[in-house]
């Protein structure tokens, strides 16, 4: 008889041993138990032995389930009569010996476990192999993964440079149409009537433009977009030219001191860039997010700033932007802006259900009511704060006391509503949205008139100098439009 504990030598390979053993011998004895019958090592003997048509006299030695190619072998019994049981079993092997080659028994995975010198390092290379394999099929997914999602977005791109030319082909000629019918409006309109004319810019791309902001006299203005986009103008929007950002994240917002000297923006993923040259060369400031930045605001000079964006994430910087750290906000709804009164005391942020208000200089925040259950997404107030506008799905808010109460007032319109601008007094407003929508009050907001801006194409945010007499939007497929307001 051939037991692999007692025949397998230090130093030889135990599965070639086992295999000569099976090869050579008459019969196998396989010794069933729980353990046994689920050890994979013990089937591939059975399964062996079966193939090469070798008698397989099986042992019941403990309850279990009989291997199904079992089923119809007759077992010998060692559960009740461990004595009779190895008697008999002794009985079958005896006419086996004489002159024949050892029949092999099997124990591995049964009540009794090889001793073999190497047991464990077997073990722990078949887990190593197995844990092995499956970093490399995980390896291959992603790799797999990422060339899909590769071919994708280059399917999108090309698709999207299609429909951008065409769209530009056909925005063309509804600027030509839009602009007679503005003229043959222009020409009937009573006497007396001041007309405002919106003319469309050239900004030389087609990416969407998100936030503009000027100077205090609007000679100098800046514009970010998608795709790491910003443009700058020193004549006031005439001529646009366009400076790298040296980052292809989406840039939501852009904001500046009243000189422009220093210029800030952020976007998708944490983004914050900054500018110390009046936008010409730009550097990332770590902002220790990767939530979309959707807003930035800070002091007429710079030193403190504060942005919002997604996950109620709110950011305060006391050193110009070069160090930000978190504040509560009370909230996981994405905030849209920021907006302050002057010297930064008081501050609001709005956005999807939310509006907050810190008295505090940013550090604390608290829930206003705003009366509606539509997102907002803008917020414009006097210098002093008292008087409040937001904008957002169709909707516009107003508040005379500082954001502590809102009344709603008619837009007129159905169109999403996306940025809000008035005078430093609030006494003339303009809102900007959807569909080319541009709306204007001159009562403060009570009342609101649609005027023409000659594009269908959806306006993003509206900015102007502190009388409201030049006013600039910027929108998608690269969108500027400029008004001088009589």
């Amino acid at each position: 008889m051939w037991l692999d504990q007692e025949e397998l030598i230090p130093g030889r390979r135990w599965d070639r041993e086992i295999e000569d053993a099976l090869a050579n011998c008459p019969c196998t004895v396989v010794i069933l138990s729980p353990a046994s019958v689920s050890s994979t090592n013990v089937m591939d003997e059975l399964s062996f032995a079966l193939e090469e048509q070798k008698t397989v006299i099986p042992a019941m030695y403990q309850d279990c389930v009989v291997p199904f190619r079992l089923r119809r072998v007759q077992y010998v019994d060692f559960r009740q009569d461990y004595a009779r049981g190895l008697q008999l079993l002794l009985k079958i092997l005896a006419p086996q010996s004489a002159g024949q080659a050892k029949p092999a028994v099997s124990e591995v995975g049964g009540q009794s476990q090889p001793t073999v010198p190497d047991a464990d390092e077997r073990k722990r290379a078949t887990e190593e192999a197995r844990l092995g394999n499956e970093r490399q099929k995980a390896t291959e997914q992603k790799r797999l993964e990422k060339e899909r999602q590769q071919a994708v977005r280059q399917a999108r791109v090309e698709e999207e440079r299609k429909r951008a030319a065409e769209e530009a082909r056909l925005e063309d000629e509804r600027r030509k149409t839009a602009r007679r019918k503005r003229l043959e409006k222009n020409r009937k309109q009573p006497a007396g009537r001041a007309r405002v004319e919106w003319n469309a810019l050239t900004s030389g791309t087609r990416e969407f433009l998100f936030s503009i902001f000027g100077t205090s006299d609007g000679k100098r203005l800046w514009a970010a977009g998608s795709e790491g986009t910003i443009l700058k103008s020193d004549d006031g929007g005439k001529h646009w030219n366009a400076r790298d950002s040296g980052t292809r994240s989406v840039l939501l917002s852009i904001f500046g001191t009243s000189d422009g000297k220093r210029i800030w923006a952020t976007g998708s993923e944490g983004t914050i860039l900054e500018s110390d040259d009046g936008g010409e060369h730009w550097k990332a400031r770590n902002s220790g997010t990767i939530e979309y930045l959707s807003s930035i605001f800070g002091t007429s000079d710079g030193k403190r700033l504060w942005a919002v964006g997604s996950e109620g994430t709110i950011l305060k910087s006391d050193d110009g932007g070069k160090h930000w750290s978190p504040r509560t906000s009370g909230t996981e709804n994405w905030l849209m802006v920021i907006f302050g009164a002057s010297g930064g005391r008081q501050l609001w942020a709005v956005g999807q259900k939310a509006v907050l208000k810190s008295d505090d200089g940013g550090e604390h925040w608290k829930a206003r009511n705003s009366g509606t259950k539509n997102g907002v997404s803008s917020i414009f107030g006097t210098n002093d704060g008292k008087r409040l506008w937001v904008v957002g799905t169709n909707a516009i808010l107003k508040s005379d006391d500082g954001g502590e109460h809102w009344k709603a007032r008619n837009s007129g319109t159905k169109n999403p509503l996306s940025s809000i601008f008035g005078t430093s007094d609030g006494k003339r407003l303009w809102v900007v949205g959807y569909e080319g929508t541009i709306l204007e009050s001159d009562d403060g907001g009570e009342l609101w008139n649609r005027r023409n801006s000659g594009t269908k194409n959806k306006l993003s945010s509206i900015f102007g100098i502190g009388d409201g007499k030049r006013l600039w939007v910027v929108g998608d497929k690269g969108t500027i439009l400029e008004a001088a307001i009589p």
